[in-house]
């Protein structure tokens, strides 16, 4: 057997969904305000694992305009007969107390890459929704349910389970509230599996903090009555002293290695806040008198799972290039697609400019996860702005209230290197007395070291100085956004154009390269 080290998906990469079909492991995951939408990786050893599909694209959503942290939420992947199955949440709005506003779509394809069909609207009740295939021919869509009429209580009221056409996709009958959660609250999240002549019942409970959980009930009927679990919770952290926390919102997958439970975590290392947002992680699963416990005893997740394998983890891929498959797969933009603003190579881009970098409309951004506590990107600019309403460089983002951004402008005849930042919405420009003078090439690089990043520039590609002050690395994760924020921290290239939004900006040699020791 060989351990491999959670989590296996590094950065924000929140809410899994695992399935296995053969040879194949997927995990789709949330994607939030990001385009595009709801990011599935792909495994054959449960050691590597590659992005493969972002399905959800403009035919699919409307982002626009949606504040941060909204859009794609918990998507479900599934199997059946040879199709594949995606549902997912477009939430538009969730801190308009009482109210939120959602909408569930499936869409199917029958290879994961694609082409996936026209979305089908299925119904707004609440968020979190799945779809069971059950093994007479039924299908059933179950999701949480949202009350809005007393907000001064929990508005997560329960479980609810409908019976739908599994070829028009139509819902069957009415809704029924089969599963109230527990004493922990905020039940959400649910998924169904049969085994052994039970329908067992996953949820999350807790909110996706430190109280989260997975909390598993079963039943002999899929309408109830759901008995829960001997721990009553599968998994969580609260209350362990386990280096994962925030555990919770697991899916359950058999595969060629056994059952195993994908669930969301954080890692809370700088300063207590999780910049690296909530990421996924593994757990075997063993079966006892027929309920499922994490292997090895206990609730807490483990620092490890183990494959019956020997496979060698590839290594971490440093220059990021501009291609169609790079664009589609490692790349995100804002809300909306921007491939109208760009032309690319393979490893160059020239991007025109949009919009401020606090538009929740459109901007020309495209950005790269951080998946390291230590790292280093760099790329090169190519730009000749006119005057200072065109702009373009380094950005390092958690959304629109929380960035810093290494810009190129130009004022007074001569063009300039400055450094903005904007944290919980104050839009602050760093030692304005002593800005650096360019020309039209230089290169940028941000370097982080766990609690502290520092952006650097050089006309040559040799010789870096430092510019600005340092950055405070914590102040881009879900803990320091206010509201709570559900995504993670973002390094990539930004252009505006505040006049026409045609001034373009070209970028080249783009480079994520990993610290070992982060």
């Amino acid at each position: 057997m060989q351990k491999i080290q959670n989590p296996i998906l590094k950065g924000f990469n929140p809410d899994p969904s695992i399935i296995f079909v053969e040879p194949y492991y997927y995990i789709a995951t949330s994607t939030f305000e990001y385009y595009p939408g709801v990011q599935i990786h792909r495994s054959l050893d449960l050691v590597d694992w590659d992005v493969v599909a972002r399905p959800v694209t403009e035919d699919k959503i409307n982002l626009r305009g949606v504040s941060e942290s909204c859009g794609v939420w918990a998507p479900c992947l599934s199997h059946d007969n040879g199709i594949f199955y995606l549902v997912y949440s477009n939430v538009t709005l969730w801190t308009g107390a009482p109210f939120k506003d959602v909408a569930n779509y499936i869409i199917t394809a029958t290879d994961i890459e694609g082409v996936w069909s026209k979305p089908i609207y299925i119904n707004s009740s609440g968020f979190d929704a799945s779809l069971f295939h059950d093994t007479d021919g039924k299908k059933y869509f179950v999701n949480m349910e949202w009350d809005y009429r007393n907000p001064e209580q929990d508005a997560f009221t329960g479980i609810i389970l409908q019976e739908m056409d599994p070829k028009s996709f139509a819902l069957l009958g009415t809704p029924r509230k089969i599963f109230l959660g527990t004493s922990r609250k905020l039940v959400e999240g649910p998924h169904i599996y049969q085994r052994n002549g039970y329908y067992y019942l996953l949820t999350a409970e807790g909110g996706t903090v430190s109280t989260h959980a997975a909390t598993l009930a079963r039943s002999q009927s899929i309408w109830g009555e759901y008995v829960l679990h001997p721990n009553t919770h599968l998994l969580t952290s609260d209350g362990y002293g386990c280096k994962l926390k925030k555990a919770g919102h697991a899916s359950l997958c058999e595969g060629k290695d056994g059952w195993l439970m994908a669930h969301l975590v954080g890692r809370p290392e700088i300063e207590g806040r999780c910049p690296l947002g909530r990421e996924t992680a593994i757990q075997n699963i063993e079966w006892i008198d027929d309920w499922a416990y994490v292997s090895g005893g206990g609730q807490s997740p483990s620092d490890f799972f183990e494959v019956p394998s020997t496979a060698q983890s590839k290594p971490k891929r440093k220059e990021i290039g501009f291609d169609k498959k790079s664009l589609s797969l490692r790349w995100q933009s804002l809300r909306k697609d921007v491939k109208h603003k760009y032309k690319a190579d393979k490893n160059s881009i020239v991007l025109q400019g949009g919009n401020s970098w606090m538009s929740v409309i459109e901007q020309s951004t495209l950005v790269y996860r951080q998946q390291d506590f230590c790292f280093e990107a760099s790329v090169r600019l190519d730009f000749s702005p006119e005057h200072f309403q065109h702009l373009a460089g380094l950005v390092y983002r958690y959304n629109e209230h929380n960035q810093y951004l290494l810009l190129m402008t130009k004022e007074g005849g001569k063009q300039y290197l400055t450094l903005h930042s904007v944290i919980d919405g104050v839009w602050d420009l760093d030692d304005f007395e002593k800005r650096y003078e360019v020309g039209d090439t230089v290169y940028l690089k941000l370097v982080v070291d766990r609690e502290v990043g520092q952006y650097y520039f050089s006309q040559d590609n040799q010789n870096f100085l430092p510019i600005g002050k340092q950055i405070a690395v914590s102040t881009l994760s879900d803990e320091s956004a206010n509201p709570l924020g559900f995504t993670g921290a973002f390094v990539g290239v930004y252009v505006g154009d505040f006049s026409l939004h045609k001034h373009a900006a070209k970028f080249s040699n783009f480079v994520y390269k990993s610290d070992t020791h982060g």
